[in-house]
């Protein structure tokens, strides 16, 4: 089976090769396929946001073939050379004494319930500052977000995603200014180990993000590596920003309406700011999505694809 990041045409290292043993291993345990829907297409979106039914086998064996199965190659093992000594029993090299941490779905508390592509916006901006931390394992998008709604206590989440830490917290904006209100907590004490308020105007929202992944980062003791957000690739245009943020909320629903609508924001942020690699590399996303669901030719889209994935590139 195809890991996530060979889906999205991301680079591919041991870590693919790991998922793809996991999931034959999976398969031989079972007797089915860890990821099953009626055509290629559904079978390839299970890859991208399910977990498998649980395995008929014992525990720790089943904490094995589920690590090989994470959707962010970091938070897998990370060689054969561990998963190797995983099913012997033997004590990792490497690894497994990180930190690890979930970045919740921050609650929306503006009055309009629309806002929560900001909200979710924000969380997933600092998942990805932290993503880019060496020697901190940060849960995917989709496994942390799969608990959104869900009346679960933090110490169930943790448990379920095997990491120690769990960040919470919400987003109120109102007019130019925004509240964020975040806690990095141990569930297995239930302390908060970080409680932080920031009080700002929204062309702040860049710094905020900074010194959230920042204090998160010195928190867990790790250190950090990156430069500013030109250097990620990203925005300082406030108005660009948020039409990204709008465009990438449409392209995660993913259906006909939904995409057509993030193109319409993708472009709209390339026009404020042409610079803005995320937007060029999301809008060739939108296009190869079109060809992977049929709703456009491959001929048609996947060259605009390659187009605006080589124009990401040019930037960042």
């Amino acid at each position: 089976s195809m890991s996530r990041e060979q889906i999205e045409g991301k680079p591919l290292d041991a870590r693919s090769d790991v998922f793809s043993f996991g999931s034959v291993l999976y398969e031989l345990l079972s007797g089915r396929k860890a990821f099953t829907g009626q055509s290629v297409p559904s079978i390839l979106t299970a890859v991208l946001g399910d977990d498998p039914p649980p395995l008929a086998a014992p525990a720790a064996l089943d904490r094995v073939v589920r690590r090989c199965l994470e959707k962010d190659p970091s938070a897998r093992f990370q060689t054969m050379g561990q998963v190797r000594a995983a099913l012997r029993g033997a004590p990792l090299d490497q690894g497994d004494a990180l930190p690890s941490i979930a970045v919740l779905p921050l609650a929306n508390l503006s009055a309009d319930p629309g806002d929560v592509y900001f909200s979710d916006g924000l969380a997933e901006e600092i998942l990805n500052l932290l993503a880019h931390v060496p020697g901190l394992k940060v849960m995917a998008r989709a496994s942390s977000f799969a608990f959104r709604g869900k009346d679960l206590d933090l110490r169930h989440i943790a448990e379920h995603l095997r990491v120690k830490y769990v960040l919470e917290g919400s987003v109120r904006r109102a007019g130019t200014r925004i509240r964020v209100m975040v806690q990095l907590v141990n569930p297995a004490d239930g302390y908060p180990i970080l409680s932080e308020r920031y009080d700002r105007e929204l062309a702040d929202v860049f710094a905020v993000q900074d010194e959230i992944a920042t204090a998160i980062a010195q928190a867990l003791q790790v250190t950090l590596s990156w430069g500013g957000a030109a250097a990620r690739g990203r925005t300082t245009d406030i108005a660009a920003h948020e039409a990204f943020l709008k465009g990438r909320h449409h392209l995660l629903r993913i259906t006909p309406d939904s995409l057509e609508r993030s193109r319409e924001y993708f472009v709209q942020a390339l026009a404020l700011d042409p610079h803005f690699a995320l937007a060029h590399s999301h809008l060739a996303w939108y296009y190869f999505l079109q060809a992977f669901h049929g709703l456009r030719s491959a001929h048609d889209v996947i060259p605009q694809a390659r187009r605006a994935a080589e124009s990401a590139l040019q930037h960042d």
